[in-house]
């Protein structure tokens, strides 16, 4: 078994038995310094048809390191199989082990997380793509990281979504550690900055099916 890291679509455990049936142990946690940035070209976005190719709208979320920034998520054990195809589902991210602190009992676990990656790190064999330059044919695109795209809007409000469930602290964690593309503006301000009414949005976001 290996624990890994749930912090953004993830964050339901609804989605977490959708895509790993036989995880288990799924716990809440802490990780000190860390954040979500949406600067991953939303893939699985453009796959199910929930945004096209060429939206502003496309970005998914990774884990960056930031300092006095602290990131609630769920840990939760895979098996073999299972972590087989969350290294499939996450192939553009780096992933890491980090030290975590449980939510319930205080102590520290070691999980895996996906943090933000590199477009020359992406083990296109996961997916069974020949290289990176397929795999940019594939989906239309020159690059799929660090890309100026915003909040792929189906995505977000599922995390939003999934993060209601979860309790009000973990709303308001989502909203302030977690930062566009620029990795100063959190998705408060963001949101704010369009003239979004935060409490009525959190409120009407529903989990996705797709995610």
């Amino acid at each position: 078994m290996k624990t890994v890291i749930g912090y953004a679509s993830l964050l339901s455990p609804i989605s977490i038995k959708r895509l790993f049936p036989n995880a288990r142990n799924i716990t809440p946690v802490k990780i000190p310094g860390h954040a979500r940035c949406f600067n991953s070209y939303g893939t699985l976005s453009i796959a199910k048809g929930l945004a096209q190719s060429g939206d502003k709208e496309l970005a998914h979320a990774a884990a960056i390191l930031r300092p006095d920034t602290t990131l609630y998520a769920l840990a939760f054990e895979l098996d073999e199989a299972d972590f087989k195809t969350y290294e499939r589902h996450e192939f553009r991210y780096d992933l890491q082990e980090v030290e975590a602190t449980s939510r319930v009992t205080g102590g520290s676990l070691s999980a895996i997380i996906c943090y933000e990656g590199a477009d020359h790190l992406i083990d296109t064999s996961l997916v069974g793509v020949s290289d990176i330059y397929a795999l940019y044919a594939q989906y239309g695109v020159s690059a799929f990281w660090h890309t100026q795209h915003l909040p792929a809007d189906i995505y977000l409000k599922h995390c939003l979504a999934a993060a209601r469930e979860l309790g009000e602290d973990w709303v308001s964690n989502f909203l302030d550690s977690s930062f566009i593309h620029d990795r100063e503006t959190s998705m408060r301000e963001y949101l704010a900055d369009r003239g979004v009414d935060i409490e009525v949005y959190v409120a009407a976001a529903k989990l996705s099916d797709v995610f």
